[in-house]
């Protein structure tokens, strides 16, 4: 059984076996550099090879013929690590019995001997902390070019391993821990902006270097406008941009060691260095920050504060990557570990790996993940031909990231995801159109180029500019579906039904952020992309969503001074969120003694705060009020939850620095009541004319109404060709007073389409009856004479004024009849006598002009 079950999906992380929980590395076996053969007992590895075009693929595995696993838990070590490492290119080569490395935690010929061995070398509560992991980091026989993707690699493979196992409790993880007990440090702050007041500031140091050697790319002004902007010829916005780039104790170490990132982008990766040399760039910009950090104070936390201990991230107990994950059908993932490179490596460890090169402006988020801004990330032909090999023979497959919009304003639709040939040929493609996530999957029910789209409902605007998780899945029963933070937005069943895959093309690539063709590019975030070759369910959905993106910790802050209850802890879930911000959450109490009693203990007022100040947002928790007691503690097994809700904090000095911790009005018999700042004086806001009661349709409701007026349907080819043609130049906003007459334009432009459609089916074989009594055959003068006339416009009028403005605001009927009278008497004037007498089409094109003019009017764009 689960304890704790709000915390069922991180904590998954240390559900281990009772065996297993307590394992603890006890010493430190240090594996020996390696080379030469394996020896293995006469088990030997077989090379699998896949041929595409004239380049072949070679994936390794090992043909094992000893004993059998003596338990399930040795065959899920089996199956989740051994199977993976124990190949030569990888640790089989020295780490099996006779070979060049010890110890032999790869032995090929007794599969019960590997996992005794491997005991000693993981920690399988925090798989990332294992001796597996930390030893590959440390730069020991990555078969990558990045440590750090090897290093999740073994980390996830290690914590699949635990999770097949897992039996025991949360509170018996948190048990295994030694928390941290660290008194809060002085440390410096950066300033509220780039000019402080101060002789020397982030103006006159750094960015003096970053104005002039860095703005022909990194400002909003330059041709390029390559993000982050911190050569903005705003001093401001480079400031906000810079600061978490800039390490304030990179003062206090030579220019090698130093950490900051604008030094470790000249120093270790060249990027456009001056001064002659790389390294001269980077001791002048190291030079900078040591002026500026050395003019700022020491920050020491006020000693009237009721304040827990102190923690940085690194203190705290490490949820594992991707632990509690559904994985189990993976072929293909991206969790970008490597955080730096020209390559975004697969870490799926399905061969053939789809590791993907950068191409264009790509930047690497701290957070984990990438920033498109104007490129992409694409696999080639050759390794993408695993997801059209995977795929087929299942039969199904699901597309999920986790995504950030940059806007809602793309169009294309913008291309996320896309396994594809051309702009109009695919496999699939996961897109953004404005508000909707669009799914383009080719089967044997739609097209070559995965049409009609599968889309979000438009009017819910399900899409939007900030973190979300969206699932596209493609089922033999179902079809296509859409799910966006755990929940299915789109019909349970797909309009087009479900196909095959036949038709796919296995010459295709995979690309992220823009068509392999490069018209169709997308702007924003990917933090994680999974592709697996099975449709996940709606609970695998809801759980992975409910996990989350990004290395999580759980932070242990003792307030174990201030009250008589020993080992007490306020537990709190943190993760970066992104490069501005920490993500707090779902705080607890939790006493890790044995056998204690805990007596009531009042809390108020609980806040966070970082590098020895409180900060001035996110304070969620400031209006807590309750009392910790032994009840609430028993009825949550072993703690309780003190609120259950989430915070922002924004970073100060970057997640290797920033040291947290928390304050409170009360705590037990302890207080300190906190006195809000006074807040400055409200400036009257400048008079201005006064704004208008009533507001105009936006872009999509625009479409919808004509539709609605018309009776077309919104996927009609003809109306949906020009609503894409004229959409960004249509109303985004509902002020009238933004209006402008390029919007009327494409309003015309549209309403002229969804008439032109309407009369061509009412005057052709399509006739529905919407104008009864019209006689579209007649010539002009008979068609349009004083009874057909009225035919016409009263239909129209009926259906527009039955459903716009209030009736004391919307316009007169008689008015507006005779508007359009008027309209059609010129239309019959500029003919010529032969024309208005013999050409029945003239008929349908008065009628559609009649029809653009009233529904393209303000009677239909006010709301």
């Amino acid at each position: 059984m689960l304890l704790f079950k709000s915390l069922s999906a991180p904590a998954v992380a240390w559900l281990v076996s009772p065996l297993k929980a307590f394992i603890v590395v006890t010493c430190l076996i240090v594996v020996s550099a390696c080379g030469g053969s394996s020896g293995g007992g006469g088990n030997s590895s077989t090379p699998a090879t896949s041929t595409t075009g004239t380049t072949t693929i070679t994936t390794e595995s090992i043909n094992y013929t000893g004993p059998a696993p003596r338990a399930n838990d040795v065959q899920n070590f089996r199956s989740s690590l051994w199977s993976q490492l124990a190949v030569p290119s990888r640790c089989g080569s020295c780490h099996d019995v006779g070979g060049s490395g010890s110890p032999a935690f790869m032995n090929t010929a007794d599969i019960n001997s590997a996992y005794d061995t491997s005991l000693g070398l993981v920690n399988l509560s925090d798989p990332s902390s294992s001796r597996l992991v930390t030893i590959v980091l440390e730069g020991h026989n990555c078969w990558l070019s990045s440590d750090a993707v090897c290093g999740n690699l073994i980390s996830s493979w290690i914590q699949q391993w635990a999770s097949a196992g897992a039996t025991s409790s949360f509170l018996g993880a948190l048990n295994l821990s030694d928390p941290v007990l660290k008194t809060i440090g002085q440390s410096k702050q950066f300033p509220a902006s780039a000019d402080d007041g101060s002789a020397v500031d982030f103006e006159s140091t750094v960015y003096s270097l970053t104005r002039q050697y860095c703005a022909a790319c990194h400002s909003e002004n330059s041709a390029l406008q390559q993000q982050p902007f911190i050569g903005s010829d705003d001093p401001q916005v480079a400031y906000e941009a810079a600061r978490t780039r800039i390490n304030l104790e990179d003062a206090d170490v030579t220019v090698g060691n130093a950490v900051s990132r604008l030094i470790v982008r000249l120093r270790d990766e060249g990027h456009h260095c001056w001064n002659g040399s790389c390294a001269n760039s980077a001791a002048a910009m190291h030079a900078s920050i040591v002026n500026f950090s050395g003019a700022l104070p020491l920050t020491t936390v006020d000693p009237e504060l009721v304040t827990s201990r102190a923690l940085t991230l690194n203190d705290g107990l490490a949820a594992s990557t991707g632990g509690g994950r559904v994985e189990s059908n993976v072929i293909a993932k991206w969790s970008f570990s490597s955080g730096s490179g020209s390559t975004a490596f697969d870490e799926s460890g399905v061969d053939p790996a789809i590791d993907l090169t950068i191409q264009g402006n790509v930047e690497w988020l701290a957070s984990g993940g990438v920033r498109i801004n104007s490129g992409k990330l694409r696999g080639s032909t050759v390794t993408s031909a695993k997801l059209y090999d995977r795929i087929r023979a299942s039969g199904e497959y699901s597309i999920e990231a986790w995504v950030v919009p940059l806007n809602v304003t793309q169009d294309g639709p913008a291309r996320i995801v896309t396994y594809s040939g051309a702009t109009d040929r695919r496999n699939f493609t996961l897109g953004q159109t404005t508000y909707d996530y669009d799914f383009l999957a080719r089967s044997s029910t739609t097209d070559a180029n995965g049409l009609p789209a599968l889309s979000t409902p438009m009017a819910d605007e399900v899409l939007q500019a900030t973190l979300q998780h969206v699932v596209a899945t493609y089922s033999a029963t179902e079809g296509r579906q859409i799910y966006v933070n755990g929940v299915l937005v789109t019909d349970d069943l797909d309009p087009q039904g479900p196909g095959h895959f036949d038709s796919w093309d296995r010459n295709f690539a995979l690309a992220l952020g823009d068509e392999v063709s490069n018209d169709n590019q997308w702007q924003g975030s990917i933090r994680l992309l999974a592709i697996h070759d099975r449709a996940l369910a709606a609970e695998d959905v809801a759980t992975n969503y409910d996990i989350g993106v990004g290395q999580k910790f759980y932070l242990l802050f003792s307030i174990s001074d201030h009250i008589s209850i020993p080992r007490s802890y306020i537990v709190m879930q943190v993760e970066q969120f992104d490069d501005h911000g920490y993500l707090f959450n779902e705080p607890f109490f939790v006493s890790l003694e044995s056998g204690v009693t805990i007596a009531d203990v009042p809390l108020q007022g609980m806040r966070i705060g970082v590098n020895g100040q409180q900060t001035a947002v996110g304070q969620a928790y400031a209006s807590l009020d309750t009392t910790i007691t032994q009840a609430d503690v028993d009825a949550g097994e072993g703690r309780q939850i003190l609120a259950s809700v989430g915070t922002i904090i924004g970073v100060d000095q970057g997640p290797d620095v920033d040291e947290f911790f928390l304050t409170f009005e009360l705590l037990g018999s302890e207080s300190n009541v906190f006195v809000e700042g006074t807040p400055a004086a409200q400036t009257p806001s400048p008079s201005t004319e006064q704004q208008s009661d009533i507001g105009i349709k936006t872009f999509d409701e625009i479409n919808e109404a004509l539709s609605a007026l018309t009776g077309i349907g919104l996927t009609n080819t003809d109306v949906a060709t020009t609503f894409s043609e004229v959409k960004q130049q249509l109303p985004v906003a509902a002020d009238i007073q933004g209006f402008a007459s390029a919007q009327q334009m494409a309003v015309t432009q549209l309403a002229v389409k969804y008439c032109d459609v309407l009369i061509d089916q009412e005057s052709g074989g399509g006739a529905t009856g919407y104008f009864s009594g019209f006689d579209f055959n007649a010539v002009p003068t008979s068609a349009l004479d004083a009874s057909g006339r009225s035919d016409l416009i009263d239909t129209l009028l009926d259906r527009l004024l039955a459903n716009t403005v209030s009736t004391g605001d919307q316009p007169s009927f008689l008015d507006a009849e005779a508007e359009l009278d008027s309209l059609i008497t010129t239309l019959l004037g500029n003919c010529s006598a032969d024309g208005c007498s013999q050409n029945g089409d003239r008929v349908a094109d008065i009628a559609i002009a009649t029809c653009a003019a009233a529904f393209g009017s303000g009677m239909m764009l006010i709301q």
